[in-house]
């Protein structure tokens, strides 16, 4: 009866020990899931950190790499710009002086030939008058520039055909004529005839030896569509003008 008594006891005894063991046990357990779970925490948390570090590194170059782009770009055109405005207002004005130069030269040259020639002119006649004069003294009679009516008074009262004899026929009245002879591209070797009369109110007039009527002569033209004529069989564009005073 003891016995049972005393095994009874060891038996309360180990139960208890079997609990504080599994106390103990279950203790450790949730201590090792505990310093897992913080482990694992700490973990997730360095390479959370690091991923986040990496992205965020990757993004800032993104961004910094677009926004320099941009900046050094609107930089550049502006720097650009400004030197391509510079360049091309150098070389526009390089271009401009020269072309202004060459214009300027061009036109001087025709202002100074055409001032030169009327000069030229009002000297040549000034001195032939004088030498007409003294010419027309000695041969009885003294020739004059006529004027523009004058001129066609005299072709239409006139029955030469030659610019040789209206010259002499005119020359006796005191009006001076010229002999004119022009070229033409179908006949090289020979000329064409006019006479010619330089007008005090519009200059130098011709007028046709055979038609009596005025004429226009210009390097270049077609004598026929000059005057309203008919063209002829041959290429009568006029190539070389002529005239004796």
């Amino acid at each position: 009866m003891k016995l049972l008594k005393n095994l009874s006891i060891i038996a309360g005894i180990l139960a208890v020990v079997v609990l504080v063991a599994a106390v103990v046990t279950q203790k450790i357990v949730n201590e090792r899931i505990l310093a897992a779970g913080l482990a694992g925490t700490q973990a997730g948390q360095q390479q959370g950190e690091l991923a986040g570090l990496q992205e965020g590194q990757s993004s800032g170059e993104s961004e910094g790499s677009e926004a320099g782009y941009t900046d050094g770009s609107n930089q550049g055109s502006t720097e650009g710009g400004s030197a391509g405005k510079l360049a091309g207002s150098e070389a526009g004005n390089d271009d401009g002086t020269a072309t202004g130069v060459s214009e300027g030269t061009s036109k001087g040259s025709a202002a100074g030939s055409s001032a030169g020639y009327n000069a030229g002119k009002a000297e040549g006649i000034s001195l032939g008058y004088a030498d007409g004069f003294a010419a027309g003294t000695g041969t009885g009679y003294i020739v004059r520039n006529p004027t523009y009516d004058e001129a066609i008074r005299l072709m239409a009262a006139t029955n030469k055909t030659t610019s040789a004899e209206i010259n002499t026929e005119i020359e006796a009245q005191g009006i001076r004529a010229g002999y004119t002879g022009y070229k033409v591209a179908g006949l090289p070797n020979g000329y064409y005839e006019a006479a010619a009369f330089d007008t005090t109110d519009r200059g130098i007039v011709f007028f046709s030896c055979s038609r009596h009527i005025e004429v226009e002569l210009e390097i270049g033209k077609r004598y026929s569509d000059l005057n309203g004529f008919a063209r002829p069989d041959f290429d009568d564009t006029i190539t070389k003008i002529t005239t004796i005073w």
